[in-house]
């Protein structure tokens, strides 16, 4: 598979150096979430945008952990839960793909703790995206829970700007990262 940056993925052999941001950023801003099934389109990139703003700056590390959290479907596309039910084996593969994803880009993968933390918001927000994007707003969907709806506006952005935005806030956290640890060195 070739991507917009001209590197070619190996399927399923991907190797770290075929993995850039820059494809990241512009698969996820054209992936439409719920397969395209939204009003508007809304897609895997400003998902994972609008998760990493919830942590602010002041956790760089779990802001940037959830601007990744999806960083694999670059590679596999979204996948819903009830297919990953019928077959297990995708989730194994996603998570392949993700720590390889990690490893080439230099981030430490999450703890048990930030992996249960950034799931956490990815959950909550899931409410809001189905309140805001869904035909029915929400009273279609079982188990839907109208008292977990955040105070967040999903915008809907066409996917240059998803790119723009998502490579923006990966600036900002890389820097975040490197000023914490240029002022905590140990001398």
């Amino acid at each position: 598979m070739e991507t917009p940056t001209g590197r070619f993925l190996t399927l399923p052999d991907v190797k770290a150096d075929q993995i850039c941001i820059e494809d990241i950023a512009e698969s996820l801003g054209k992936q439409c979430r719920y397969v395209g099934h939204c009003i508007p389109f809304y897609s895997v990139g400003e998902h994972s945008i609008l998760m990493s703003d919830m942590f602010g700056l002041q956790n760089f590390r779990l802001a940037l952990l959830a601007l990744m959290h999806d960083a694999h479907e670059y590679i596999t596309g979204d996948i819903q839960p009830f297919v990953k039910k019928l077959f297990p084996g995708i989730r194994d593969l996603e998570n392949h793909f993700q720590m390889l994803i990690y490893g080439a880009l230099d981030i430490e993968p999450p703890t048990e703790t930030e992996a249960r933390l950034v799931k956490s918001v990815d959950i909550a927000i899931k409410f809001t995206e189905i309140r805001q994007i869904s035909k029915s707003g929400g009273a279609a969907w079982p188990n839907f829970d109208e008292s977990k709806v955040l105070d967040i506006k999903i915008n809907g952005l066409d996917p240059g700007r998803v790119k723009r935005d998502f490579l923006e806030r990966w600036d900002t956290l890389i820097k975040a990262k490197e000023t914490y640890f240029e002022s905590n060195e140990v001398v």
